[in-house]
Order: C-alpha cells, then sequence, then structure tokens
C-alpha cells in the first residue's frame, strides 16, 4: 500500500505544538483579544531589536505590528482547535488556551466523561492539532 505521508515523528511533534500553545496566553493579552472559548496561539522568533536606539514612534509602530502579528497567530491557533473533535479541543482548551491555568489533574477531571487514558488522548489531540495548523507546519518527520 503506498503512503501518502512519510512516518511522523511523533516525540518532535508533540513538542512542536506544545511549544505553539504555550504562547497563547500571552498571545492573547498582546493582542488585546478576550480569552473565548475557541483555541488559538502565537510565537515569533524575531528580534525585536535594540530598544534604548528606537524613537517613540518606532515604539508606537513596533509594538502595532506585534499586536498585529499576535492577532494572526491567535488566529491560527483558533482555526486549528476549532477543526479538532470536541474532546481534543477540551484538552487543547483546558491545557493551553483558557485564561485560568488548570493543572493536568484538573483537566483530566473535566474531561474524565470521555474515559480512555489521559495521556494518550492529550498526545492524540495534539497530534491533531499539529494536523491542523497552518496546513501541517508543526508535522516532523
Amino acid at each position: 500500500m503506498l503512503s501518502l505521508l512519510p512516518e511522523i515523528n511523533v516525540h518532535k511533534t508533540v513538542l512542536n505544538a506544545k511549544q505553539v500553545l504555550s504562547c497563547y496566553r500571552a498571545l492573547q493579552r498582546i493582542a488585546g483579544t478576550e480569552f473565548t472559548q475557541s483555541l488559538t496561539a502565537r510565537y515569533s522568533s524575531e528580534p525585536k531589536g535594540p530598544i534604548n536606539n528606537s524613537s517613540q514612534i518606532e515604539d508606537i509602530v513596533i509594538n502595532r505590528i506585534n499586536g498585529n502579528k499576535a492577532i494572526e497567530e491567535v488566529a491560527k491557533i483558533d482555526f486549528a482547535v476549532n477543526r479538532l473533535n470536541q474532546l481534543s479541543q477540551e484538552i487543547i482548551k483546558y491545557s493551553f488556551l483558557t485564561q485560568n491555568e488548570y493543572t493536568e489533574l484538573e483537566v483530566q477531571e473535566i474531561v474524565r466523561k470521555y474515559g480512555g487514558n489521559f495521556r494518550e488522548l492529550k498526545k492524540k489531540s495534539l497530534l491533531m492539532f499539529a494536523e491542523a495548523y497552518a496546513h501541517g507546519e508543526l508535522l516532523e518527520f
């Protein structure tokens, strides 16, 4: 049988998904958007540059650009999360996206009604998120 995708490196893919999702709360604050039931995240590896050499106008422009990038990243995360099944949405939402931070035990209690091994369900949810995020950009092969 012909496989359309090479074998996914599960460990690296899950780490990529966690890295993106772990920035969500900060991105929400930077973007100035309200925390909602949807899931989103955003991060940037671009340096901000020296702060002491920029003028006030440059600072305003930089802050506006960073805010716009944060808004875009939050939207990408929300879009990906909304493409997941309800169980995966709840696991990711309570693990990474709500304004209040929940412990893993609290998240496990919230999704207990679905049954199954929580760690496996969370790993599967993170893999599904990686597939849905930016056309599979987080997948590692």
